[in-house]
This record gives C-alpha cells, structure tokens and sequence, in this order.
C-alpha cells in the first residue's frame, strides 16, 4: 500500500472566457456580465462610502485636538495672569513688612499667607548666593542650595 505524499493539486479557477462558454446564449452571457458590473459596482460604491467616513472621522478628530488645544492655551494664560497677580500679591505685603531682611519674617509671612492655588505648588525666596531662605511648602527644606541650578543661573544673568 503506497501513500502519495504529494499535496492534492489545486482546483484551478475557470477564467472568464470559459464561464461564457458554459453560458451558452446571448442572453446568459449578457445577464452574467450585468450581474459582474453590478458586483463591482457595488463595491466600490462601498469602497467610495467608507473611505468618505474615514476621511470625514479624520477631519472630526482633527477638529477636536484643535479646540482642546485652543482650551488648553487659554487655561494656561488664565493660569499665569493669577499666579502672576498672587506673586504680586504677596510682594506688596514683603515690602509693607520689609520681610526681605530677616529669613523667619519671610517663613512667618509665607506660613500665613500661602497661596490657595492649585496652580501654585511652592512658593520659594532665593539669597542672592543661591540658598533658599524660605519655602511655602514644608516638605521642601529651607537652606537647599540652587546656584548650579540653570534656572538660577539664567535669572541672575539676566540682572
């Protein structure tokens, strides 16, 4: 008993002209050739609608990223014009107190006097060497050491 180890060969696809010989009259044929335009008709006309809907979602989600990051942008101002307005804030009572000159003043005033903005997470007064001399934010220590800091760097070149 001897097995074929050689795959089962492939029906083949009959081609066009042979679909027309097995349709035998004009009327076969042309009905076929209806029946094919119709088919590919369709398709496309599929074809046409979904590329439309993607082009149209593309555009939707376009149009979205444009309006949060115009959001986005307008937050961000909005968020700078108040943190700017407290710092001011809390300049003008600095210099009514004259807190600038003794370090516990500026931790006293800080203490009472920390800003209410989410925006704002700490609030810290620099020496001109670089060491912090208060912090609104008890977690950071005070006497921390910013003068290889390029923030730093870049504000007392700018003076």
């Amino acid at each position: 008993m001897a097995t074929s180890s050689a795959p089962a060969t492939a029906a083949r696809l009959p081609s066009v002209a042979a679909i027309f010989r097995l349709l035998g009259d004009r009327f076969s044929r042309r009905l076929a050739t209806a029946a094919a335009v119709s088919i590919a008709l369709t398709w496309s006309l599929l074809a046409f609608d979904l590329w439309q809907m993607h082009r149209e979602r593309i555009a939707q989600v376009n149009e979205q990223a444009t309006t949060l990051a115009r959001a986005v942008e307008q937050r961000v101002a909005r968020s700078l014009r108040i943190a700017d307005q407290i710092l001011l804030l809390m300049r003008g009572e600095i210099m009514r107190e004259r807190a600038w000159q003794k370090p516990d003043d500026l931790r006293a005033l800080l203490a009472g006097s920390v800003p209410h903005y989410d925006e704002i997470v700490t609030v810290s007064f620099v020496g001109p060497d670089g060491v912090s001399l208060a912090q609104s934010n008890p977690a950071i220590a005070v006497g921390r050491n910013y003068a290889g800091s390029d923030f730093f760097r870049f504000h007392l070149a700018a003076k």
